[in-house]
């Protein structure tokens, strides 16, 4: 998928792509409008459905959320066949649990 492209180590001429597409990911799951809460349903490798959640404070940048989710993407490379939104779900999901 394009997404793994542009977020890998590889070619850092895609970083812009990569954080715009982090930006709306981060808008389509933002329940409340700030992504202090951000909740993503989507279609696992199995195709069944999977919520991934995570929890941030206000004090968190875009800057973190992007280096989080690229870090994700270069460390899961068997994931990269899967969908984009749920790779960026479980990154966030996995460095900013809900308590």
């Amino acid at each position: 998928m394009e997404f793994q492209r542009w977020c890998s180590d590889n070619d850092r001429g895609f970083d812009g792509l990569c954080m715009g597409y982090m930006l709306a990911a981060m808008d389509a799951m933002s329940a409340n409008g700030y992504s202090e809460d951000m909740m993503a349903l989507y279609i696992g490798a199995e195709g069944d459905f999977i919520t991934a959640r995570s929890c941030t404070s206000e004090n968190v940048t875009n800057g973190q959320l992007f280096a989080v989710a690229k870090n994700y993407v270069n460390a899961h490379p068997e994931e990269w066949h899967m969908n984009a939104m749920g790779i960026i779900a479980r990154a966030w999901a996995e460095a900013f649990p809900c308590e």
